[in-house]
């Protein structure tokens, strides 16, 4: 789709009376606005982000198999509107939609060195490379052990190095940690295994420009959503200790699944989005945080 001009105009939506969340020293809220489309009915249920390395753009996936490019416009940092790129579906490499909608529910996206952007799947385990057209254009198998998954519960969390390597984990993988898998050589192998604790599950994975990899929990109750974002130093085998940098309240943001890490100034970046099931228009959220270096 043609580039399109049209803004909205946003507002951050920081409630007085909203908790206030536990995190490291240094940390701090820059982000946290409602997003939509005019126009476009299926933008919404956004499980994954992907910024510019400039903070000025982004690609989200949708959970019902679209994929959209965002331009992002900045007030001196926090964002203050965006607008609309591109939006496709998703599609096998012919262009053709897949028979059933639960076969497209993109949940991850990376990035990779030569172009194209990798996509993680639920209901039909699989990871993706496809362009910003929705096209697919290579198809690689999910890691060992899918066929235990439930089919909500599969591979939220999808990252990429500097190499180019493909790094996911599942929402509920089975047993007492999380399987991290590293796609390099063709296959998928093994990584790390991450601790569970407090009833919370993996959604979103990353890389910082230092080769740090950050994890995007979350935790449903009555009240809400929590998230929480760790991040681990990565070695030739495995995953240094966790140091958790933040942990909100319940209901702070809603229902983030996304994280995507950038610099501006020298500033280290978290962007997360929030997932709104198509049902609550304002819970489509953007939500960004200085990151301690």
């Amino acid at each position: 789709m043609k580039f399109r001009s049209t803004f909205v105009g946003l507002a951050a939506v920081i409630a007085a009376f909203s908790a206030t969340p536990s995190h490291a020293s240094g940390l701090q809220l820059l982000t946290d606005v409602a997003i939509a489309i005019p126009g476009q009915p299926g933008f919404g249920g956004l499980s994954a982000i992907e910024m510019d390395r400039d903070g000025r753009g982004a690609v989200v996936v949708s959970d019902r198999g679209a994929i959209f490019g965002m331009e992002i416009m900045r007030d001196g940092g926090p964002v203050s509107g965006v607008g609309l790129r591109s939006a496709s579906p998703l599609t096998d490499a012919a262009g053709n939609l897949p028979a059933r909608p639960d076969l497209m529910d993109s949940e991850g996206i990376a990035r990779l060195p030569g172009g194209g952007l990798a996509i993680s799947f639920e209901g039909r385990m699989r990871v993706a490379i496809h362009g910003l057209d929705g096209h697919e254009r290579r198809h690689i198998d999910p890691p060992p052990g899918s066929g235990r998954l439930p089919g909500n519960g599969g591979y939220e969390g999808l990252a990429a190095d500097a190499q180019g390597n493909l790094y996911t984990l599942a929402e509920q993988a089975p047993g007492s940690t999380t399987p991290l898998y590293r796609h390099s050589g063709g296959a998928w192998r093994h990584f790390a295994s991450l601790p569970r604790s407090a009833g919370y599950r993996p959604v979103g994975l990353d890389f910082d420009d230092r080769g740090r990899l950050y994890v995007l929990e979350r935790r449903f109750s009555l009240g809400g959503f929590a998230s929480r974002i760790t991040r681990y130093a990565v070695g030739a085998n495995g995953l240094g200790n966790g140091e958790v940098l933040l942990q909100t309240r319940m209901g702070t943001h809603g229902n983030l699944e996304g994280i995507s890490l950038w610099r501006s100034g020298g500033r280290l970046i978290a962007s997360a989005v929030a997932d709104n099931n198509f049902r609550q228009p304002g819970a489509t959220r953007l939500v960004e945080y200085i990151i301690p270096d």
